[in-house]
């Protein structure tokens, strides 16, 4: 009796540590206040006296209300340009991502940028704040400098020692995330794409890389661009880094500054001397840019951005979500509607979709991840469940391998091992004149959970080099080639995969799940059974 009385009040114990945990959460999360000065991109008619705007100006002073693109298709070509046009910035930087690694390349970005403030550069930063913990003491040391300001996107708390129990109680209102990414200098030049910040992003984490895409544009649009941030920037939900607590200081800003600018220069020096750096350094895709060397593709286009709004609004059909505004391009495709997107999860309305363009002769090619070079296992699982339907509907499908590029990795020589390879391009193509590029996965969370910023240029120009993209990854020694086959002992139909074997050097077909070790599929699998396709 005594020991069901003890378990008792240990339990009354329990539930009254989780209700206050609950009310501190509740008062601690949703009604965030404090002070937000207001502040916005500079015009372009006052930067364009800058090196990059004079620059810039000369080449789109020929193209009339067009825009001028071109595709930032390798890592570290991507990161080498956005170091180039850092250091030639003279009067704003304005950078927006969904997550900024402390590692690597994360800290040789990072002092480019702080050596911009320290020539006078505004700049202004601007994370989501899910993945902000790993980067949260550089960030907070770089928001120390005067011309530095640093802000997080719809903070999980402001106490960082109560973000996991915040997540795990107040998950519906967590799991809706700012996912855009941009990069814009002086308002000159802007880069919009599928990168964060990152080793695994630009080719220099050993284990694990993304094979992603960005767009570099200069005119009309980056206007465009800035003002989608600006929305962002001023928005209730992005909070000072300096308002949020449990995060490491130094005893004066002066310190901070001067400790972090020493540390993140030793950090590029070294980085510099490697062999990863000597590319780095090969690169002039950015000096190229500036000295009008670029071929830049001149088109018309717009930006089709989520409202930050977004994130707390319920209602799956908005017309000002991005989802929405892209609709009336992807419905009316006449020929051929190519996708490129790492998490592919039709539902009903995609399916329907598939099969009204399927039933007008459209012809539908798609390439996402294969399950061993999904970096997000469910998501592939939800995936699955479409695949013979789609190929029934002639469909042409492509899974990106794991081991894609391997010949070329095995070339650069600061890898110790060959990495796993996963596709994180967003990329679609039109009737071959439409493309939409930028940071929207074709997925329920991306369509009504995440904000997404995407660039729709209608150029056949363009579309041509989206093209020649797609079949560089769909690629027989990139991706496997999905067929339907039935096995005449049981009339049980199944899927094959087709792929070019670089070590054989032949063709070879596979009639299960390739590259995939059997226990996590099975779990995946199992998991798979849940009601979770909604936030995948």
């Amino acid at each position: 009796m005594k020991a069901e009385k003890q378990k008792s009040g240990f339990t009354i114990i329990k539930i009254g540590v989780l209700l206050v945990a609950l009310n501190l959460t509740a008062c601690l999360v949703p009604n965030i206040k404090t002070v937000q000065l207001p502040s916005y991109s500079y015009p372009a008619q006052q930067t364009q006296h800058t090196h990059l705007g004079q620059s810039i100006s000369k080449q789109t002073n020929k193209h009339k209300n067009l825009s001028g693109y071109y595709v930032l298709s390798e890592g570290l070509p991507t990161l080498a340009t956005l170091r180039q046009l850092v250091e030639k910035t003279s009067r704003s930087l304005d950078l927006q991502y969904y997550i900024y690694h402390d590692d690597k390349t994360g800290r040789l970005f990072a002092d480019s940028v702080l050596k911009a403030a320290d020539r006078g550069v505004r700049v202004r930063i601007l994370l989501d704040d899910i993945f902000s913990s790993g980067s949260a003491p550089l960030m907070k040391s770089l928001n120390d400098h005067a011309n530095i300001q640093v802000r997080l996107f719809h903070p999980v708390t402001l106490y960082r020692w109560l973000k996991p129990l915040v997540i795990l109680t107040d998950f519906s209102r967590i799991n809706r995330r700012m996912h855009n990414k941009a990069f814009i200098a002086d308002n000159q030049v802007a880069i919009v794409g599928g990168r964060n910040i990152g080793d695994a992003y630009f080719m220099a984490e050993h284990k694990f890389l993304f094979t992603d895409v960005d767009v570099l544009s200069v005119g009309p649009i980056v206007k465009d661009i800035s003002t989608s941030y600006d929305t962002y920037w001023n928005s209730r939900w992005a909070i000072p880094i300096s308002a949020f607590t449990g995060i490491k200081k130094f005893k004066t800003k002066q310190s901070n500054i001067k400790t972090t600018r020493v540390a993140l220069a030793l950090h590029t020096k070294t980085i510099l001397q490697s062999s990863y750096g000597k590319a780095l350094l090969s690169s002039t895709l950015g000096a190229d840019l500036i000295k009008g060397k670029l071929p830049l593709l001149w088109a018309k286009s717009k930006v089709l951005a989520d409202p930050p709004e977004k994130i707390v609004s319920y209602r799956k059909r908005n017309p000002r979500f991005l989802s929405e505004r892209l609709k009336p391009y992807l419905h009316q495709a006449k020929s051929d509607v190519r996708i490129i997107t790492p998490y592919y999860i039709p539902q009903k309305g995609g399916m329907r979709w598939i099969k009204k363009l399927r039933a007008r002769g459209v012809e539908v090619s798609i390439l996402t991840n294969s399950f061993a070079s999904n970096d997000v296992g469910l998501a592939h699982t939800s995936y699955q469940r479409y695949r013979k339907k789609l190929l029934k509907l002639g469909v042409r499908l492509y899974e990106f391998k794991s081991n894609a590029f391997r010949q070329k990795r095995q070339l650069a020589e600061w890898f110790k091992t060959i990495p796993r390879e996963s596709l994180h391009v967003k990329t679609i193509i039109i009737d071959n004149k439409y493309v939409v590029m930028g940071s929207a996965n074709l997925s329920p969370r991306s369509k009504y959970l995440n904000t997404e910023i995407v660039i729709l240029i209608e150029s056949p120009g363009f579309a041509n080099r989206a093209l020649a993209l797609f079949d560089k990854l769909s690629n027989p020694s990139n991706s496997f080639k999905l067929a339907l086959w039935r096995n005449k002992r049981n009339e049980n139909e199944g899927i094959s995969w087709s792929t070019l074997s670089p070590s054989l050097g032949e063709y070879i077909q596979y009639k299960r799940e390739p590259d995939t070790w059997i226990i996590p599929h099975i779990g995946f699998t199992f998991l798979g059974i849940l009601p979770l396709e909604d936030l995948l």
